[in-house]
């Protein structure tokens, strides 16, 4: 494993894009503690309202094409020193 990213969110999804940009030859790993990843936590009223259709809400659409290995429901410890 060459890139590690842990949450799954906006940040997360931004970071293994970033990894998978600047250096496409290493694998890009997401760790994520959530069942479904990769979705927009603020488009969440809109969707449960139903003015916004699911694959909008996630980001999947943003990156079609995007190689990456995703653990979801993997809860990661606080490591302190």
């Amino acid at each position: 494993m060459d890139c590690l990213i842990i949450g799954g969110g906006a940040a997360g999804f931004q970071a293994a894009f970033s990894c998978r940009r600047d250096w496409p030859e290493k694998s890009v790993t997401l760790i994520e503690a959530e069942r479904e990843a990769g979705y927009y936590r603020t488009l969440l009223p809109p969707f449960m309202a139903g003015e916004l259709e699911e694959e909008n809400l996630f980001f999947s659409h943003c990156f079609p094409c995007f190689n990456y290995f995703l653990f979801q429901k993997v809860f990661c410890a606080p490591v302190f020193p």
